[in-house]
């Protein structure tokens, strides 16, 4: 079923699937993928691993590299992750990687639909801005303070605080 969805969504710009291959002897040992979410508007991410390869590191090295993934090709700043509640383990692995527990929500197996209580998390990581280069050649960072429902009775105090926190930019048209 799992091979199914990989050729299902090759071609897909919100699904992206993987098998974890152990490098000394090229066996599969696992498998991933990091999706896009439509209910949460972000990526999660998910990984399954053989029995045997539990508790060695694998899992977060294999979670990190799809976190890495997301964060430098598909520029995205905000993940899910969720496993089920008795697989403590997981839990861990997103704990190492930053992921902040939300709680736990009702879930439903791809396999046959059964239900399962989940543990939820979520990570926020900072952006990588880069900036826009002017006709002129001068760069500015992509992210301004907008004036445009500024008045006369706000008066400049607004635009000193937004200088004070480092905004570069500020949009006056």
């Amino acid at each position: 079923e799992w091979l199914k969805s990989v050729v299902a969504n090759e071609n897909s710009d919100t699904d992206y699937d993987w098998g974890f291959v152990l490098k000394e002897t090229g066996k599969l040992i696992g498998s991933g993928g990091i999706y896009y979410d439509d209910e949460d508007g972000m990526f999660e991410i998910g990984y399954n691993f053989a029995h045997a390869h539990w508790g060695k590191g694998l899992a977060t090295e294999a979670a990190r590299a799809m976190l890495d993934f997301g964060r430098n090709t598909l520029h995205q700043t905000q993940f899910r992750g969720r496993h089920n509640i008795r697989n403590t383990a997981s839990g861990n692995v997103m704990k190492k990687l930053g992921f902040v527990y939300e709680g736990e929500c009702i879930d439903h197996m791809l396999e046959d639909g059964a239900e399962r209580t989940v543990s939820m998390y979520r990570l926020s990581t900072p952006g990588k801005p880069e900036n826009f280069k002017l006709h002129n050649g001068i760069e500015i960072p992509p992210v301004g303070f907008g004036t445009y429902k500024s008045t006369l009775t706000d008066g400049k105090a607004p635009i000193l605080k937004a200088l004070e926190l480092g905004y570069r930019y500020l949009d006056t048209a």
